[in-house]
């Protein structure tokens, strides 16, 4: 049920915002509308934490934490940012200076330990000593040409270095010349490098204990952005002269709360019901049982509109349908069950409990329906005789068989297309468009025995048929068109060839949970031939694997197809009959979040 809203209006004194607002915070019970206005230097300011606690905790969450790690010594997480980002600048600045050193070691260890204030000691000597390089090949033809000594340091097949030493000075254009980092000598170089390694070790050991504060990190990013949202509702409340007002809308049952709150801080209060133009938040209120259906809206991204019918009971019985109608396999079935049921006693993550329970109904309609058509891991067994009907031989007539579940396909679509329709009818009963409705669904019946005799059981046309789309279009006609709209007149030809393609297309669901019967037989098959194989038992390992791989694989694209095919028939045709956009939103009402964290060094 989509809960009633009340819109209201707020006004208080110009100097009382923010006292005002945290009463409303405080009371948890309004979702606030403004009008966006850009950001004041205060919600600049918090905004910008925002993003630099996003950029430690990724960087620190990319961190793997070393048990030998040192217990972390702060539980504030300002100075956890802080101290972090200084870290982060400061083990980049390391990382690049070891990079240069460890590079100029790697220039100058082939020639040995000198150093700049050695060659200048022989220089002063009338020795003038110079580091060169060239290829091998060339080096003896350099060497016999030249009037001074070659000697040399380092030879590999593509490079050799020499020192040319001469007692007068040499013209580098003459010579190949090397041109070597200038330093005190290797050892001390090594000592430079081994200074940076430790410090960057110590950064790299603390940026560990830092890693240790990410819950904390977590609390501090939903304080700050509690205070975003305080700050932008603040700045957002239009004034007029020493008012301030605002609108926003509260559930109806919370209507006198809000009263009393306002007689108490000496607030004005306006309270009515939503109009057609208002942007009315939505809330969906369902019984326990029916709540899991909402980690599918939330993972889609999917709200109904407040003035829209809700589908959320009939979403999950239908989806969970077409769930096992995909995977038709009780093996499957079995296997998600056991795994749903683990995860229910071992998780203990309450975000996890209604993902599981969904995932728990679709795996006991996987059961029951693979049962009923007695397909068990890709194996044809008998099931229910309607849906595994034998042939005079006594064997399972597959032609039959596939045949009725087409028909089972198309049933499904006439009951899920035509609930849209009566939920629409429900939701505008003060109108004569919900007789419209009603005759959609004698056409919708109309489509199922026209389908049924066009693709799967050829023959003459009942006359129920032409009495259904007799009667259907007759109420269309006068109940469900407007005839002073030229664009609904001419739009409902096409609508009425839509619902007859949106009634064949629920055979996808037929079609691939017959594509998923024979890729898994397959898979079986090929496994059977290995085992027979001689000698077999040297092709056991490599049947399992096969047989394994088969229904993994299976199964994935099984999953993909409830993505794809499922969720299309909910939010496409299902969507269409039912009149729904999905263009709602959540009611998210002002309030503190949970597990509140004090802000500290603010």
């Amino acid at each position: 049920m989509i809960v009633p809203m009340k819109k209201a209006t707020l006004v208080c004194l110009a100097s009382d915002r923010e006292p005002a607002l945290e009463k409303l915070r405080e009371m948890g019970i309004m979702h606030l509308q403004f009008e966006l206005r850009g950001d004041t230097l205060e919600q600049g300011d918090a905004r910008h934490m925002i993003m630099d606690i996003d950029k430690v905790s990724a960087f620190l969450g990319e961190i793997k934490h070393k048990h030998s790690a040192k217990p972390l010594d702060l539980n504030d997480g300002l100075q956890i940012v802080q101290e972090t980002l200084k870290l982060m600048d400061e083990r980049q600045s390391v990382t690049r200076t070891l990079g240069e050193l460890k590079h100029q070691l790697e220039v100058i260890e082939p020639w040995g330990d000198f150093s700049e204030a050695s060659l200048k000691q022989l220089e002063d000597r009338g020795v003038y000593v110079y580091p060169c390089g060239i290829a091998p090949s060339q080096f003896l033809k350099f060497k016999e040409k030249s009037d001074f000594v070659c000697e040399v340091i380092h030879q590999d097949k593509k490079f050799c270095l020499f020192a040319a030493i001469s007692t007068t000075p040499l013209d580098p254009a003459d010579i190949p010349l090397e041109t070597l980092p200038k330093i005190a000598g290797i050892k001390p170089l090594k000592e430079e490098i081994t200074t940076w390694e430790t410090r960057l070790k110590e950064i790299d050991d603390r940026l560990h204990s830092l890693a240790l504060g990410l819950k904390i990190l977590e609390q501090f990013r939903s304080n700050v952005s509690e205070a975003v949202e305080f700050l932008s509702n603040r700045d957002s409340m239009s004034l007029h002269g020493e008012l301030a007002y605002f609108t926003g809308y509260i559930q109806a049952k919370d209507e006198e709360k809000l009263k009393q709150a306002a007689v108490v801080s000496g607030w004005a209060l306006g309270l009515r019901d939503p109009d057609a133009n208002d942007n009315v938040p939505t809330l969906v209120e369902l019984p326990k049982f029916f709540r899991m259906v909402q980690p599918v809206f939330d993972f889609l991204g999917l709200s109904t509109g407040y003035k829209e019918p809700d589908i959320s009971i009939c979403f999950l019985v239908f989806f969970s349908i077409f769930f096992g109608v995909i995977f038709t396999d009780a093996g499957y079935g079995v296997l998600f069950l056991i795994a749903a049921l683990i995860a229910k006693f071992t998780v203990k993550n309450e975000k996890m409990r209604l993902p599981i329970n969904l995932f728990i109904l679709l795996s006991i309609v996987t059961i029951v329906w693979g049962a009923l058509c007695g397909s068990w891991f890709g194996m044809e067994t008998y099931g229910l005789g309607w849906l595994t009907p034998r042939n005079h031989e006594g064997h399972i007539d597959s032609q039959l068989k596939n045949s009725r579940m087409e028909l089972v396909c198309f049933i499904l679509a006439a009951l899920h297309l035509s609930t849209g329709h009566i939920l629409k009818a429900m939701k505008d009963l003060k109108s004569k468009k919900a007789i419209g409705h009603l005759g959609w669904v004698f056409v919708l019946f109309g489509n199922l025995i026209l389908a049924t005799r066009l693709i799967i059981f050829p023959g003459p046309y009942p006359a129920i048929m032409f009495v259904l789309y007799i009667v259907g279009f007759l109420l269309i006609l006068t109940c469900f068109i407007h005839w002073g709209d030229s664009a609904e007149v001419f739009s409902f030809p096409l609508e009425s060839l839509g619902s007859f393609v949106d009634t064949l297309s629920y055979i996808r669901l037929f079609a691939v949970s017959v594509a998923a019967f024979y890729i898994a037989d397959s898979f079986n098959g090929m496994g059977e031939s290995l085992l027979h194989a001689s000698p077999g038992w040297l092709y056991i390992p490599m049947a399992v694997l096969t047989v394994l791989f088969g229904h993994v694989m299976n199964i994935t694209l099984s999953l993909l197809a409830v993505l794809v095919h499922g969720v299309r028939l909910n939010t496409l045709e299902f969507s269409n009959h039912a009149g729904l956009k999905w263009a709602g939103f959540q009611f998210k009402p002002f309030k503190k979040l949970e597990n509140d964290y004090i802000l500290k060094g603010e």
